[in-house]
């Protein structure tokens, strides 16, 4: 492990009595930590001032009334740390209750037009980050087994039609990783929101991609709840097929790498079936 749980909670003044490893990875680690004070989670990675990400969209979001975690201490000694509230509940699905599944698409909604998000502030374009992205999934993905050129070529051509409607986009807020098991529930209702670290100014026809990847009937249902006006529908009508297959490629090659097998076997699998054309 990057560092120990108990450890660092002792060092908050936390009086922790075990701990449940969620995520460990190389550079990262994500515990679940029993304390006289409940349940808390800690993240950690070995990144200088990465808790600082996770710091920053969490109070942002808490500024309008999202159901975040609370932040109960952060540092970065021996490594980047912070500690949060543990929110109960289950992951959202489409076995989850349509009210559930309605609200999460108003939820992100409001989250795409916040309006103190930050600015986008890159020194390229939206169009120019998403090419970047293909440049490297693309070039993976034609090295798979069954996977042809012409396949590659026709998902370049299918961007360079989307690059004009790319180019106007960014100036949303994301979540980026906003997968449906960061969004928690009770009963039929939303009550909590984690894993926001990567929140940032982009489009928010990604975070619809990403809930796409692996479960399209729940994406259409949140979309129910999405309150769109028609211009943006018509964008999104266009947009959403092309981050679906951009993130399903991304989660292939990342899991290849770094992740589960099956995992990646299963999102090659749905690219391959639904490529960009």
């Amino acid at each position: 492990m990057i560092c120990d749980p108990l450890k660092i909670c002792q060092h908050e003044g936390l009086r922790p009595e075990s701990f449940q490893i969620l995520v460990q990875q190389l550079t990262r680690l994500v515990a679940k930590v029993e304390t006289d004070l409940g349940s808390v989670v800690l993240k950690a990675d070995t990144t200088p001032n990465d808790a600082t990400w996770d710091a920053r969209n969490i109070k942002l979001l808490a500024s309008a009334n999202f159901p975040v975690q609370k932040i109960l201490a952060q540092g970065e000694d021996p490594v980047s740390y912070i500690i949060l509230s543990w929110i109960e509940g289950e992951p959202l699905s489409i076995e989850s209750p349509l009210a559930a599944q309605f609200e999460a698409g108003q939820l992100l909604y409001r989250i795409h037009h916040l309006e103190n998000r930050p600015p986008y502030e890159r020194e390229y374009g939206w169009d120019a980050w998403m090419k970047g992205w293909l440049d490297v999934v693309l070039p993976w993905w034609g090295k798979q087994e069954g996977v042809k050129p012409q396949a590659v070529e026709a998902a370049w051509r299918g961007f360079e039609s989307l690059k004009p409607l790319l180019a106007a986009r960014g100036n949303q807020y994301m979540l980026q990783d906003g997968r449906p098991e960061h969004f928690l529930i009770q009963e039929d209702r939303i009550v909590g929101l984690i894993d926001v670290h990567d929140g940032q100014a982009g489009d928010g026809g990604m975070d619809l991609g990403v809930i796409g990847v692996f479960d399209e009937p729940l994406l259409k249902n949140m979309l129910k709840g999405y309150q769109m006006d028609k211009e943006e529908q018509e964008a999104l009508d266009q947009l959403i097929p092309f981050y679906v297959f951009l993130r399903r490629l991304a989660a292939a090659e990342w899991h290849s790498r770094f992740g589960s097998t099956s995992i990646s076997k299963h999102a090659l699998k749905l690219a391959n079936t639904f490529p960009l054309k």
